[in-house]
């Protein structure tokens, strides 16, 4: 009789395992998205050539990217008609915004070979000028029932000197809509956006240095 009980206990708990295995393939794995930076021979959205004269010796660091309250981390973020920030289920940047976008921001500096050298903050040399940007607004939002997502990407910069006198503060944005309502469109619109984004903040910059170094 006791090994009875025994083998029912044991059909028992392996059917309760089985649904719970069930219950957990039913919730979606999260996906992580990247952005990219313009594949090197493309132009760099509303970016300028680079600039002749003295930059071509001058170091710029990009300083650790700081994030309003709410965009400092890895969700993809949703803002809703009552101002309030939501995030996409299952979906995810592979790692903290603000990192994502001090990465894109080096390799965009980069790419224009305008400059000796551009480095991040782990870097461990001196440089002549720094760039410190801040993440005002990086989702997407409805405009409307029915419609793709719109995104925005808007960032504030400060460009200073090495010794911090700041030379220059700028606010550039770009809203890009998504070519449908999916998870896809959306994270290649949040790319466009920010590709726009920033590369108006490397013209903003290399001017501001440009002008700093006549």
């Amino acid at each position: 009789m006791k090994a009875a009980w025994s083998v029912a206990l044991a059909l028992l708990l392996v059917v309760a395992l089985a649904g719970c295995s069930g219950l957990r393939s039913q919730v979606p794995e999260t996906v992580n998205y990247v952005l990219h930076a313009p594949l090197a021979g493309e132009p760099v959205p509303a970016s300028a050539a680079a600039p002749s004269g003295p930059l071509s010796s001058r170091a710029l660091k990009v300083a650790p990217v700081v994030a309003q309250p709410g965009y400092d981390g890895d969700r993809i973020l949703l803002l809703g008609a009552d101002r309030s920030l939501g995030y996409f289920a299952a979906s995810r940047w592979v790692e903290p915004l603000p990192a994502m976008v001090g990465t894109l921001a080096v390799e965009m500096l980069r790419d224009t070979a305008a400059l000796r050298s551009v480095l991040d903050e782990a870097a461990p040399f001196v440089a002549d000028y720094r760039l410190r940007l801040t993440i005002r607004r990086f989702d997407a939002e409805y405009p409307s029932p029915g419609r793709s997502p719109r995104i925005t990407v808007s960032l504030a910069g400060t460009v200073a000197r090495a010794d911090r006198a700041i030379l220059e503060n700028f606010v550039v944005q770009a809203q890009v809509e998504a070519s449908a309502d999916r998870m896809t469109a959306v994270v290649t619109a949040f790319e466009q956006a920010a590709q726009r984004a920033l590369g108006e903040a490397v013209q903003r910059t290399l001017g501001v240095l440009q002008t700093a170094s006549d």
